[in-house]
C-alpha cells in the first residue's frame, strides 16, 4: 500500500493595498482541522488533494480582514490570498418570551461552501453584553455561520458582505429539530 501525501502550495498574503500582510491565520479545509499559528510572516504553505480543493480560509482578526482561496491547480502550485475588510453582523439575543439573555456565551462556528461541515471560527466564543446584544466581525461573505449555546442555534450568512454590516436583529435559538 503507498500513500499519497498529495500536492502542495505555498501561499502569499496580502492586505487590500496588495502588499505582504504578516499576522495572520490559516484554516486549509484540505488538510486542518483547526486554526493555524499566527503568521510572523507572510507566507504559508499547506497541502490538498488534486480531487478535491477545498477552500482555503485567512483571517487577520486584530485588522478585520479575511479572504478565500482556491488551491493552485498544478503541485507545488503559488497562490495569493488578498485578505479585505470582513463583513460583521450584528444582532441581539432574545428568549422564546422576547426578553433580552444577556450575558451568555455563544459559540461561532463557519463553513463553506466547498466544506460543507462545521468548523469554529475565531472568536471561538462570543458573549452578549448586559442588553443581549453581540458584534461579529471580520467574517469571510463567502461562509455559512452558526452561533449556538446549550438551549439552541442559529444559521445565518446569506447576504454578508466584504466590510458592510448586516444586523441580525433579535435573534432566537431553536433547536436543531425545530
Amino acid at each position: 500500500m503507498t500513500i499519497d501525501p498529495g500536492w502542495t502550495f505555498k501561499a502569499n498574503v496580502v492586505g487590500p493595498d496588495g502588499k505582504p500582510l504578516a499576522g495572520a491565520r490559516a484554516f486549509n479545509l484540505n488538510t486542518d482541522w483547526k486554526w493555524g499559528e499566527i503568521m510572523m510572516a507572510a507566507e504559508f504553505a499547506g497541502g490538498f488533494n488534486p480531487r478535491k480543493g477545498h477552500d482555503i480560509v485567512v483571517l487577520h482578526p486584530e485588522k478585520g480582514l479575511v479572504g478565500t482561496a482556491q488551491p493552485p491547480k498544478q503541485n507545488g502550485g503559488a497562490l495569493a490570498v488578498k485578505l479585505q475588510p470582513g463583513a460583521i453582523a450584528t444582532g441581539r439575543l432574545v428568549g422564546a418570551d422576547g426578553k433580552p439573555r444577556a450575558g451568555v456565551e455563544l459559540e461561532l462556528w463557519f463553513n463553506t461552501k466547498t466544506w460543507r461541515a462545521w468548523r469554529r471560527y475565531l472568536p471561538r466564543f462570543i458573549k452578549t453584553d448586559g442588553d443581549g446584544r453581540f458584534r461579529l466581525e471580520a467574517l469571510a461573505p463567502d461562509c455559512e455561520y452558526r452561533l449556538r449555546d446549550d438551549t439552541g442555534e442559529v444559521v445565518f450568512g446569506d447576504g454578508l458582505r466584504s466590510g458592510e454590516v448586516k444586523d441580525l436583529a433579535d435573534v432566537r435559538l431553536k433547536r436543531g429539530e425545530d
